[in-house]
């Protein structure tokens, strides 16, 4: 079940192999505060499900689920990669091929705030800017 995110703490994030007990969330959000600068709301840990290809020997790994303060997301953008924190829409595209492999529950597809696939289009036609062109401009 999705949790509530605070006002204004609209992207998510993935910190993967991290685990938050319930007692230490006021902590862990006030190191990210020193590390990064950065007002961060804990939302959850989940367990990551096996991979398909090796369920035996894979899946349980701790990955702490993040809101970052939409003031914020422009200086810990790059900050973030060093640690292997990703954006839950990169860590739930299907162009790194994460439907064939989901290790999320289902309903963290209700985190993403964009779409890292760019397939949102109803009609299936690409759409991109270059295809606008104002019928006053002159641009050639």
């Amino acid at each position: 079940m999705i949790k509530e995110r605070l006002p204004n703490y609209t992207q998510v994030c993935v910190f993967p192999g991290l685990l938050v007990d319930k007692d230490k969330i006021q902590e862990f959000t006030d190191q990210i505060k020193e590390v990064f600068d950065t007002r961060v709301q804990y939302l959850e840990t989940i367990l990551t499900k096996p991979d398909v290809d090796d369920p035996e020997n894979t899946g349980g790994r701790s990955d702490v689920f993040l809101a970052v303060h939409q003031d914020d997301i422009e200086k810990f953008a790059v900050r973030r990669l060093q640690y292997g924190i990703r954006w839950i829409e990169n860590a739930l595209s299907n162009t790194n091929g994460y439907h064939l492999n989901p290790i999320y529950p289902e309903y963290v597809e209700g985190y993403k705030s964009w779409n890292a696939d760019n397939n949102d289009d109803d009609d299936g036609e690409d759409d991109k800017w270059w295809d606008h062109n104002n019928d006053g401009d002159d641009c050639r």
